[in-house]
């Protein structure tokens, strides 16, 4: 029997299509930076709020009409005292702010909380939320890449993929529910070795990203930023966007991504024009570098992409 072909629709719709969908928690950090709790490996309702850029009420809602399936992925309920031990092994800024310990997890990152706990979500249900949303732009991101995801695999490959961690979370979850230490340590570490599978080639794309990194500014002082970016962000949308306005939502994701890491909004600066114009000097070195990445991310070979630029077509890309 042929399987049918997985839609957006079907991943909104349809339990099962998610579920052979949710061991790819990769395809988050492609299209926009997730960061985690430090330890816990987690992130908080408002956390997933911010990434998805929604409101937070929009997130409470999607967990209460889904919350058994979004609980299956990991989620759990913290105390207080539990969170501030872990958060301030970590050495981080706090403070006391309307009852509630405010925590500086990064420049832009603050985790608030109250007295009574903080209930916390697994990268995996992060994933469920992105294919339960309907009306956020990242959310629909998330899905053309899983889309793509299962596009370019063949079903064997993705059959044995989510059979083997399905049945590794299996066991670890039969050894805590049974008490038995013995159990639970040898289940755990399974599983911790079917994730280092993919330590090295995260650790591979950071070193070629680097890499990319020293291409890019060499041919940034021999081109120019805006060609280099352009070039970067055209090869960007023709690979992970499709109809006809690919271009527009690659520079939207470029834009989201740049607001999200540096918390530099271009589309809020007042001026006439294109957007690129309103980059400043200073700030294309991190621009070009984030869009460097979003190409790693989704496997084009930016070396290549840049060293295409010539005298032929640089008008058209300045």
């Amino acid at each position: 029997m042929v399987e049918s072909k997985i839609t957006e629709e079907k991943l909104v719709n349809t339990k099962s299509y998610r579920d052979k969908a949710i061991s790819r928690v990769d395809v988050l950090d492609k299209v926009k930076d997730l960061f985690l709790i430090p330890e816990l490996e987690a992130v908080s309702m408002r956390m997933i709020s911010d990434y998805y850029e929604v409101e937070f009420k929009a997130i409470e809602k999607c967990y209460q009409r889904n919350k058994n399936e979004i609980d299956s992925d990991g989620v759990v309920h913290k105390k207080y005292s539990e969170l501030e031990n872990v958060l301030l092994r970590q050495n981080v800024s706090t403070k006391i702010c309307h009852g509630k310990l405010e925590v500086q997890l990064s420049d832009i990152v603050t985790l608030s909380i109250p007295h009574t706990g903080l209930k916390l979500f697994s990268k995996r249900a992060v994933l469920r939320f992105g294919m339960l949303l309907r009306d956020s732009k990242i959310a629909k991101e998330v899905r053309t890449q899983l889309l793509n995801v299962f596009e370019h695999s063949t079903n064997e490959q993705k059959t044995k993929e989510i059979d083997e961690e399905k049945q590794l979370l299996i066991d670890i979850s039969l050894a805590y529910a049974s008490g038995d230490v013995n159990r639970l340590l040898p289940a755990t570490m399974k599983y911790q070795n079917y994730r280092n599978r993919y330590t090295k080639q995260i650790e591979d794309k950071n070193k070629k990203l680097e890499t990319e990194n020293k291409v890019l500014a060499q041919k940034a002082l021999e081109w120019g930023n805006k060609p280099v970016l352009n070039a970067l962000i055209r090869k960007y949308a023709c690979t992970c966007f499709k109809g006809k306005y690919k271009f527009a939502d690659a520079w939207d994701a470029l834009y989201r991504q740049i607001k999200y890491k540096y918390s530099i909004d271009i589309k809020a600066r007042k001026g006439n024009g294109r957007l690129i114009d309103r980059i400043k000097d200073d700030e294309f070195v991190n621009v070009i570098q984030v869009a460097g990445g979003l190409c790693v991310a989704n496997n084009i070979d930016v070396g290549k992409t840049v060293n295409e630029i010539n005298e032929e077509n640089i008008k058209s890309l300045k």
